[in-house]
């Protein structure tokens, strides 16, 4: 768990669990985690590429965006959860998936990219 400036923040609400290998940063923004979640293993919560595409080009103008995750989220392990993305209350993320953008409540959510298999 890493918050590399002194404007990032990480929040981890009441009752949640993280389980082994999980890396999450926060580079610029925030990184909020509900309450009563659950995260599988070596998932990953990263609010910025961190570099730019090219060796040649400075790192100075990377673009970093919030994460939030809701109350009652189920992560299965090796997930990616990238910059920008909110997940909804109630939300299950199914094992290997990448979550890129808006993930709605009470939903299931898998794949890679990922997508919503069923409401619940």
């Amino acid at each position: 768990i890493e918050a590399r400036e002194p404007e990032s923040r990480i929040l981890i609400g009441d009752n949640t669990m993280i389980n082994n290998n999980t890396t999450i940063i926060s580079d610029k923004t925030s990184i909020e985690i509900g309450n009563n979640c659950f995260i599988g293993y070596d998932c990953e919560f990263l609010d910025s590429d961190f570099h730019g595409l090219y060796r040649n080009i400075k790192n100075e103008n990377i673009i970093s965006k919030r994460i939030i995750v809701g109350d009652n989220v189920f992560i299965g392990s090796n997930c990616k959860i990238l910059k920008g993305s909110r997940i909804g209350n109630n939300s299950i993320i199914g094992i290997n998936t990448v979550v890129r953008g808006k993930v709605p409540e009470n939903v299931i959510y898998a794949g890679n990219p990922g997508k919503i298999i069923t409401y619940l």
